[in-house]
């Protein structure tokens, strides 16, 4: 039977050390990207943009991912060293059971990526263009309704997730990150799919006026 030496024991000690260790600093990282989304929401959601604070906190933004990419790739390195310190048999017994739940979790936060994504692209290609353009006089706001609000979501569900996605399988907790979001999320998915008659009513009322 496969036993780890005294030195391989000692090795996996200090690399568990400096994991929890990266993953208190993601922990506060990411509060900070929350706290920072949570002040750029609110930007939106005032009547007037102070867009010199918008760039200022997406700037900041990025700053935060940026941050969190590196240290989840510190801890995934470290972890997949960790666990090739590990019995053979261990990984053996539960392989396939984890790797069907991290395919499942892959697949999950592909999912998101690709949502926030496409979100995104609306906002830069249809909403921030036709804000700009005061040729017309369509309701911009009640053809987009809450979409940007919907964004600001969508990124802290992927954000957590990610955070999930660093921890060990046995350790991670997908579900509590749609239940600790289910009333952000009730309510802007809710505002938004009740009101989808009244934008097709202002898009044909458009199209008949065009």
């Amino acid at each position: 039977e496969y036993k780890t030496t005294a030195i391989e024991e000692q090795a996996l000690r200090k690399i568990n050390k400096s994991i929890a260790e990266k993953e208190r600093l993601l922990t506060a990282e990411q509060e900070s990207k929350m706290q920072t989304e949570d002040l750029l929401a609110k930007q939106f959601s005032g009547k007037r943009i102070d867009k010199e604070n918008v760039e200022l906190l997406r700037s900041l933004l990025n700053a935060h991912n940026e941050k969190i990419s590196e240290l989840t790739s510190k801890i995934d390195a470290m972890k997949a060293k960790a666990r090739s310190l590990k019995s053979p048999t261990q990984r053996s017994e539960k392989l396939d059971g984890i790797e069907k739940r991290d395919k499942i979790v892959i697949e999950l936060i592909e999912t998101e990526e690709s949502n926030l994504k496409q979100l995104k692209l609306c906002i830069k290609g249809f909403l921030e263009p036709l804000r700009n353009d005061t040729s017309h006089n369509m309701d911009i706001d009640m053809m987009f309704l809450n979409i940007e609000n919907i964004i600001v979501v969508a990124e802290k569900l992927l954000m957590m997730l990610k955070g999930q996605q660093t921890l060990m399988s046995h350790e991670q907790m997908i579900g509590r990150c749609f239940t600790h979001l289910e009333e952000d999320l009730h309510r802007e998915y809710t505002f938004y799919l009740e009101n989808q008659s009244a934008v097709m009513e202002v898009i044909t009322q458009y199209q008949k006026d065009k």
